[in-house]
């Protein structure tokens, strides 16, 4: 998983994921006080390769968040948390 890019952002952002297999993908975003805001991608079945998901402004306010992208596949499940900054 790499971050976000470009981050800090004014119009969208976007996630790249490389899967090494099919796998069910999951972002959720979240404010800083933990307060879940909206799920980007709920439990969506992605073919093996580069993703890229993208995230508009159009949704957000300026300020941090948290976006949680979830992974699982027959590997196991695979989290990570990065912080993502909107001007």
């Amino acid at each position: 998983m790499k971050k976000n890019h470009p981050n800090a952002f004014r119009q969208e952002t976007v996630f790249s994921i490389d899967l090494e297999e099919k796998s069910a993908v999951s972002i959720e975003l979240f404010e800083a006080d933990g307060k879940k805001l909206f799920s980007v991608l709920n439990h969506q079945n992605l073919s093996a390769g580069k993703q890229e998901i993208k995230i508009s402004r159009n949704q957000l306010d300026s300020g941090i968040y948290t976006a949680k992208i979830t992974i699982e596949n027959s590997k196991g499940e695979f989290i990570e948390n990065i912080e993502v900054i909107v001007h």
